[in-house]
């Protein structure tokens, strides 16, 4: 018989024996194999299971309906008062129209659950930035404005992590608006809740101060500003805005100006041009169009919210995404765009008075792909109905203006 030189084995037999090469079989150790199969086996232990990361939103939404000492301290309390309805609803879709745009970074949320089971034992799982108090200001004895925040609830020492907020609500002033101008006033209380706020915050990062003074005795007025050494991201979007980017293409990096102007407070966006000079008589120098409808400007006007909107503009959510602080000696961002160069602002004109007005929807993300400027010398339909709202606006004789929504 003639075998196979590969396999070792003879063709044609119905039952066939390998005697070398692929297939052979060692006996020995096949009867091995045998005696430990037919050995009970032990039962298997436990599967250790792998949880994934769950990704944190910005807010823990639950918060919001729990119940606090409303007219005391503001402290949670079982036997207290919880939000009303309309007020509730009017907070979470603020929450959510912020979280459309950012999210926590992983370091951020990790930072804050340690500093958090630290503070609060036994352990209390962190899931978000939380509504630690509550309190209704009735007849103005605690704030002149729609309401206020109280930020320095929840903050850990030495570092700006923060894991929830306090909220002063003036009802006698807030019942006076509907639902979605309140959701609106809250959603710009939470803008200062996530980190737009002034120096005096009590907050170290990107630099000494969160919005760095950078006034010159030698200017006219003497106004603040943001410097894009500290938020360069900002003074780019800025400069989008109220077209001073077109003077990258035109002079050197020398020439641009490198301040976004800020409200007297140091917590706002500027709502109106200022035009800085070296004196008062002296010829104008620089002209710092304001943000006339940018949430987080320097003022609430009910009507400006019914016909423009209030929006959350690049400007913002630049900053936000450029803030950081620093723990464990580590540099650490607090928040990631979720669709980058996403904001409200659909179009944006820059009015006579040089104020940019912008236009879009509240909670609706739009890509800067779709982002359109509207020149006043180039009236359309929509250009010519924005301006006819800001002008009606703008004269009206007896103004209900509050300048500022709050006291954070």
């Amino acid at each position: 018989m003639t075998r196979n030189k590969r396999t070792g084995l003879v063709p044609g037999k119905k039952f066939f024996t390998p005697v070398g090469g692929v297939g052979s079989r060692n006996i020995a150790m096949h009867n091995k194999v045998l005696s430990q199969a037919s050995m009970p086996r032990p039962a298997p232990g436990p599967t250790e299971t792998i949880k994934p990361q769950v990704e944190i939103k910005l807010f823990n939404i639950s918060t919001f309906g729990k119940k606090f000492t409303v007219n005391g301290d503001g402290n949670p309390n079982d036997s207290g008062t919880a939000l009303e309805n309309e007020y509730l609803t009017a907070l979470t879709n603020a929450a959510k129209r912020w979280e459309i745009f950012l999210k926590l970074t992983p370091e951020m949320t990790n930072a804050v659950k340690i500093e958090h089971t630290k503070k609060y034992l036994p352990k209390n799982e962190w899931s978000g930035i939380e509504l630690l108090n509550l309190k209704y200001d009735v007849g103005g004895s605690i704030s002149n404005s729609y309401a206020a925040i109280d930020r320095t609830i929840g903050s850990f020492h030495l570092s700006s992590l923060r894991s929830g907020f306090g909220l002063i609500i003036n009802k006698d002033m807030m019942n006076q608006l509907t639902t979605v101008q309140k959701s609106n006033v809250l959603a710009h209380e939470l803008g200062h809740v996530l980190g737009l706020t002034s120096a005096f915050g009590g907050i170290f990062n990107n630099g000494v101060e969160l919005f760095p003074k950078t006034v010159s005795p030698d200017y006219y007025p003497k106004i603040n500003y943001l410097h894009k050494n500290t938020f360069e991201g900002v003074w780019l979007q800025y400069g989008k805005y109220t077209g001073r980017i077109k003077d990258l293409n035109r002079f050197a990096a020398s020439y641009i100006d490198p301040y976004v102007p800020l409200s007297n407070d140091l917590k706002h966006w500027r709502r109106y041009v200022v035009e800085r000079r070296l004196n008062a008589t002296s010829e104008m120098l620089h002209t710092y169009p304001g943000m006339y409808n940018e949430l987080m400007g320097d003022g609430y006007d009910p009507v400006v919210d019914d016909s423009l909107k209030y929006l959350i503009s690049n400007m913002s959510i630049s900053f936000l995404v450029e803030l950081h602080t620093f723990y464990d000696n580590a540099k650490i961002n607090y928040y990631d765009e979720i669709n980058p160069g996403n904001s409200e602002v659909q179009r944006f004109i820059k009015s006579a008075t040089n104020d940019i007005i912008l236009s879009g929807e509240p909670g609706v993300s739009v890509s800067i792909k779709e982002l359109t400027f509207c020149d006043t010398e180039i009236i359309d339909e929509k250009t010519n109905e924005i301006l006819s709202l800001f002008e009606q606006i703008q004269n009206r004789t007896n103004q209900n203006v509050v300048m500022c929504s709050c006291s954070c």
